[in-house]
Parts: structure tokens; C-alpha cells; sequence
């Protein structure tokens, strides 16, 4: 597999997990505002901000005021904001785009119709009477391209890279630390969390990419050993 199919497909799915998020953090955020008086529902929008680690981005913008409309466009929409749901949706477009050939029609076509809706819903800014709405446009596009993603997609390395970017947006806060280096020779992807060992992809040694291992929060591996090492440990014998 070419390295610019692991990549496209990675980012792909990853932007979509992302973006998915946003929408039901925005959700979560506004229900809670609801409950609050003006003044500390802004302490609620606030907190969304910092949960996905935009509060330097946001208070460069617009300083302290974290009125609700404010900050949901910012979030949706906002032109300078990267990591804006439209952003993203068109960022997972535009990785697909590149892997199309790796991608089905389906595949494709639900992402395609994901931009094309979401822009039309985003392109002018979201009042409160429609944020429920778009909200649940979001999440039901992104869906859309999940399901025929997983019921279309052959279960090759495509498929795993794409998993890959999906389960690590999913596995914590956006913002941790992470990296990847990849020993083309060894057919070897390594994951690092905080600069430890998540896991390593295994895409040459075997006859299916392998992850292995896997390791816990604790530093403890996740998986059996055996077949891949041998002998089998204790406890593991056949």
C-alpha cells in the first residue's frame, strides 16, 4: 500500500471523528447553557472551548466574550478557525479525494454529499432557533459515510489505517501528544502516546496488518503474546 493511501485514509476518517465530536461537545454545551443565566452559561461555552483545546485560538479572536452564538460559529463555521466542523468536513473531503481509487463509490459519494450539505448548512451563521438542526445534520451526514464506509470497504490496510484514525480521536482528548514513525523496511508503524509506546502496525511480517502490541494506561499489554511471540508465554499455551 502506497504511503499516500495510509495517509489519505488516516486523515480521512480522523477529520470525520473530529468533526462528529465538535457537533455533540456544541450539543452537550448548549443544553447545559440552557440551564444557566446569561452570565454563567458563558462559563459553560467556555469550558467547551477548553475541552477541545481552542481557548488561546478563540481568545485571540474575540477576547473573553464567550457568548453562545459566538462561540458555536466559531466552532462550526469561523473562516479562521481550523478546526471548525466545516474545516474539517472539507479537510476529510479533500483526503478522500486524494485516496479515491482506495475508496468505493459509495465511499465517496456519502463524503461528497456531506460537504456539499454541510456547506449549504453553514454558510451563514447558525441562530439559536436552527443550532439543534444543523447539529443533527452533522451527525447524521457523518454517519451516512461511516455506514458505507463499514459495509462497503474491503477489510485491507486502507481499511485499517482508517480505523486507526477513527479509534484515536476516540480514545482521548484531541489535543494529547501523539506521533508515528513509520520503518518501511521493517514494515513497522509505531504509535506513540506522551512518547510511550501505544502500538506498533505490523504491515509486511504477516499475512494481515497485525496491531501488536497493545499497550494499557497502565503499561501493561492489552492482548496475548502468542502466536506472535514464541514460545508462548505462560498462561497462553495452545
Amino acid at each position: 500500500m502506497l504511503g499516500r493511501t495510509a495517509n489519505g485514509t488516516y486523515w480521512m476518517s480522523r477529520y470525520l471523528e473530529r468533526a462528529e465530536n465538535t457537533a455533540r461537545l456544541i450539543e452537550a454545551g448548549f443544553r447545559m447553557a440552557l440551564t444557566r443565566d446569561a452570565e454563567t452559561s458563558q462559563g459553560e461555552w467556555r469550558s467547551v472551548i477548553l475541552t477541545l483545546g481552542q481557548t488561546r485560538a478563540f481568545e485571540a479572536s474575540y477576547g473573553s466574550d464567550y457568548a453562545g452564538d459566538r462561540v458555536w460559529n466559531y466552532l462550526l463555521r469561523d473562516k479562521g478557525n481550523p478546526g471548525s466542523v466545516l474545516a474539517m468536513i472539507e479537510g476529510a473531503r479533500s483526503n478522500a479525494r486524494t485516496v479515491r481509487t482506495a475508496l468505493t463509490r459509495e465511499v465517496w459519494e456519502a463524503i461528497n454529499e456531506a460537504w456539499m450539505v454541510l456547506k449549504e448548512a453553514l454558510a451563514r451563521p447558525v441562530r439559536e432557533a436552527l443550532l439543534g438542526q444543523v447539529l443533527a445534520t452533522i451527525r447524521r451526514q457523518v454517519t451516512l459515510v461511516r455506514g458505507a464506509f463499514d459495509g462497503t470497504m474491503l477489510r485491507n490496510e486502507a481499511y485499517n489505517f482508517s480505523r486507526l484514525g477513527t479509534l484515536i480521536v476516540r480514545g482521548g482528548p484531541d489535543s494529547f501528544p501523539f506521533g508515528a514513525s513509520d520503518d518501511a523496511d521493517t514494515g513497522v508503524l509505531t504509535v506513540k502516546i506522551h512518547g510511550k509506546v501505544f502500538t506498533e502496525l505490523h504491515y509486511k511480517e504477516f499475512a494481515k496488518p497485525v496491531l501488536f502490541p497493545i499497550i494499557g494506561p497502565t503499561e501493561v499489554g492489552m492482548t496475548r503474546q502468542w502466536p506472535l511471540v514464541e514460545p508462548a508465554p505462560a498462561g497462553e499455551e495452545t
